[in-house]
């Protein structure tokens, strides 16, 4: 989501430098620089709300350019290699609980590190610094 607060910061910051997302022409073109990153989950932005208004707009903007980058959700191996890093495992002793976070978070990385750190924070899942294990 975002809010309209947000959205029309964004359209003050695109004028400012000389693009407009209103209908009227460019004017007074500056030579600055806004470097903007925003992050949308597709799945949940339908094409009738605000912010896919507001993306096509910017999108239309003379002097913006527009990246869109589409990142997939992490394979169940790529679970595994995160889960066995995080844990100092071999991959091999981390395949059953890597499973298991895949399933819960469905690939999302930010997830997969939340859901490890809940976990250790929960007393769930406890290293045991003298035996080297995970329990």
């Amino acid at each position: 989501w975002a809010d309209s607060a947000s959205l029309e910061l964004i359209s003050f910051l695109i004028e400012e430098m000389g693009a407009s997302i209103t209908d009227g022409p460019i004017t007074n073109v500056r030579g600055t620089n806004v470097f903007i990153i925003g992050t949308v989950r597709s799945n949940e932005v339908d094409n009738s709300s605000d912010l896919t208004e507001f993306l096509e707009q910017v999108q239309s903007c003379r002097n913006v350019t527009v990246t869109d980058m589409s990142l997939q959700d992490l394979s169940p191996d790529d679970v595994n290699v995160m889960t066995s890093e995080a844990l100092c495992y071999s991959q091999r002793l981390t395949r059953s609980l890597a499973d298991i976070v895949h399933q819960k978070t469905e690939g999302n990385p930010f997830f997969v590190k939340e859901f490890l750190n809940d976990l250790t924070v929960e007393n769930l899942l406890v290293c045991r610094f003298s035996e080297r294990t995970w329990e």
